[in-house]
């Protein structure tokens, strides 16, 4: 199966809607870091340009509201006991904001390091942790109290720290920073218990609780290293490179799908998404993907996910669920005849729409669930018009018959404009001779 059947479909944040054929988007901004908030059921999406946080609707692309953040931070973090929103303010101011997740809007500040950059929400505990970028440490936040309660130095190879990952199964807490290397803490603690070499620029990291394994894209080397959580013993270290850009992929940021067990890497230079089964650590397929990749989330209820593109303003939308072919086939249509058809699974607002220019069919790709379709013509009418189709793995093929609708001119007459013309002049003819001749008559008398 292509790797593009996987796609559902973009959204353009800039005009906050879907895209549809193919449409291009308004770069209005640097779309990074992309959480998903199991709360309000939205997406948080950072904006570099724009230094704040978009509240994306993942079923209309709506941009629901925008919380301030500073420059050069990594997304944000939702605290699921109280539903606060934490947002570091990045470079330049030492404090993380923080939102209301009912309202979005601002409910106070804490200050925290110099430079925080990333921020992480611990369910097991309550805290928040927060990479400080310029002060070599992570500050430990009660999220019931948003007091301050600890500082974690993660200096050495791991200064400058970027990046959290929560290993749920352990407890222990991975700190990546600008070189190569992750430092671990022990959340109970708080204190450091080992460091790990990763390779090159490790970035990104993810932890897949199917298998215990943390996976780390590594920028310069193309791969994605896997970790064992139990003995932080790096266990796999698989290629994903796909192209043949001399800078290489630069593989960003990694994400564990919960619905499929897949690791999903979005890649800058590559316009791709990795796909790796957590089952196998071995590269199952690519799916197409926007300009200069970054961030990624999972919705783990409808197995979508969202990555961001920094270079085109967009959301790329897919899943990696298994998919499967559904073909329309038109009979009927004049050579040259536009056709539309319309598909969604209750899920998504028209993700599927296609328009086909002298084609006799077109397939969508859709995972097992229910389909409604339209499908329309200028000029003629479909059988069926509408429907609805249940997707269970099995081939699905649709006839549609469209029959052309005569060009109708008003009162009784349809068919050939011109025929209809020539006949109706010829009987205002007759009805002007038939006058002439009475009138004729009359004065002859």
């Amino acid at each position: 199966m292509s790797g593009s059947s996987y796609v559902l479909g973009r959204i353009c944040l800039s005009t906050g809607q879907y895209l549809v054929n193919n449409a291009s988007c308004p770069q209005k901004g640097w779309p990074e870091a992309v959480e998903w908030d199991s709360l309000n059921g939205n997406l948080l999406v950072s904006d570099e340009l724009d230094s704040g946080v978009w509240v994306v609707s993942p079923t209309t692309g709506e941009v629901i509201a925008t919380l301030s953040g500073g420059s050069e931070f990594d997304g944000a973090a939702v605290d699921t006991v109280t539903g606060n929103i934490y947002t570091p303010e990045g470079t330049g101011v030492n404090s993380v904001e923080v939102s209301s997740g009912s309202s979005y809007s601002p409910v106070g500040f804490v200050q925290v390091g110099v430079d925080p950059e990333a921020v992480v929400f611990d369910p097991a505990n309550g805290d928040l942790y927060v990479a400080n970028t310029g002060s070599n440490n992570v500050s430990v936040i009660d999220g019931e109290t948003d007091q301050v309660t600890a500082s974690i130095a993660v200096g050495g190879e791991s200064s400058g720290p970027t990046d959290l990952t929560l290993d749920s199964a352990t407890g222990n807490l991975y700190v990546t920073g600008n070189f190569n290397s992750a430092t671990v803490v022990d959340t109970l603690t708080n204190r450091v218990i080992d460091n790990l070499s990763l390779g090159s620029y490790g970035t990104g990291m993810t932890f897949d609780p199917q298998n215990g394994e943390l996976y780390v894209p590594n920028d310069s080397q193309d791969t994605l290293m896997a970790i064992n959580g139990t003995t932080n013993r790096i266990v796999a270290n698989v290629s994903i490179f796909t192209t043949f850009n001399p800078s290489g992929d630069d593989p960003v940021t990694a994400a564990f799908d919960p619905t499929t067990g897949n690791i999903c890497v979005t890649n800058f230079f590559a316009y791709n998404i990795n796909v790796v089964p957590g089952s196998t650590n071995t590269m199952l397929t690519t799916i197409p993907s926007g300009n200069e990749g970054w961030g990624i989330a999972f919705d783990p209820i409808s197995g979508h996910g969202y990555a961001s593109n920094f270079g085109n303003d967009t959301l790329t939308v897919f899943t990696t669920i298994h998919t499967y072919p559904l073909t329309f086939v038109q009979t009927g249509l004049a050579p040259g005849t536009n056709w539309t058809l319309d598909a969604f699974d209750g899920s998504f607002v028209d993700y599927s729409f296609f328009e086909s220019v002298g084609r006799n069919s077109t397939t969508i790709y859709e995972p097992n669930s229910t389909v409604v379709f339209s499908v329309s013509s200028a000029n003629y009418t479909a059988d069926p018009q509408r429907g609805s189709l249940n997707v269970t793995g099995e081939l699905l093929k649709i006839t549609i018959k469209f029959t052309h609708v005569p060009v109708s001119t008003g009162g009784s007459f349809t068919g050939t404009p011109g025929l209809v013309y020539y006949v109706l002049a010829g009987a205002a003819l007759v009805v002007v001779a038939a006058v002439c001749v009475v009138i004729w008559w009359r004065k002859s008398r």
